[in-house]
């Protein structure tokens, strides 16, 4: 598994619904508009970084799309998950799992989401990751704040991760994305 895929990226915002979509052959989904959209930046395929609020800011809180082929074909959203978490583990400093859950999005894609912790420099970041898989093909979508800020950036995020909808032909789903629902409160793990 790539290990670039769960590195969070230091870079923070004023948080703006809206759409700025980013489609490609596989699959769509939508960044908040204002955020800067990288393309290929860092190993992801798409990056979107907030918007600075302070000459002072220490993080630019970001959403990212990345891709990969699954080791096993048919494995779906939480297979993909659970053979990504060996990599998170040794790749990011502190990493600790917080909650999961699987849900259908409002797109009517089954996904699994995870939020977790870890620590970039000095600076301890919150971090919902989003896992799907389709055709054998995994896909995450992840977005990251500083743990005090996530509160503040929750909703965009699950925003985000709601938009992403398949557009292949091997897509089990047509459904035109919803962004008035968002997922359950996610229940922690003992």
């Amino acid at each position: 598994m790539r290990t670039l895929l769960f590195l969070a990226v230091v870079l923070l915002s004023a948080p703006v619904l809206g759409q700025q979509v980013e489609k490609t052959k596989d699959y769509k989904v939508s960044y908040p508009v204002g955020w800067e959209l990288k393309p290929n930046y860092l190993g992801t395929e798409t990056m979107a970084l907030s918007q600075l609020e302070a000459s002072n800011d220490t993080f630019r809180e970001n959403c990212n799309t990345v891709s990969e082929a699954l080791p096993i074909k048919t494995m779906d959203a939480s297979g993909y998950h659970q053979a990504s978490l060996p990599a998170m583990k040794s790749q990011l400093k502190k990493f600790k799992s917080l909650a999961t859950q699987s849900l259908t999005t409002a797109t009517g894609i089954d996904a699994f989401v995870m939020d977790y912790r870890h620590t970039y420099g000095e600076l301890d970041i919150f971090v919902r990751a989003t896992f799907y898989a389709n055709a054998g093909t995994g896909y995450v979508v992840t977005c990251s704040a500083t743990t005090d800020g996530f509160n503040r950036f929750e909703k965009i995020f699950d925003y985000v991760a709601q938009s992403f909808t398949f557009v292949s032909k091997t897509t089990k789903t047509k459904k035109t994305p919803k962004f008035k629902q968002t997922p359950k409160k996610y229940e922690l793990k003992k």
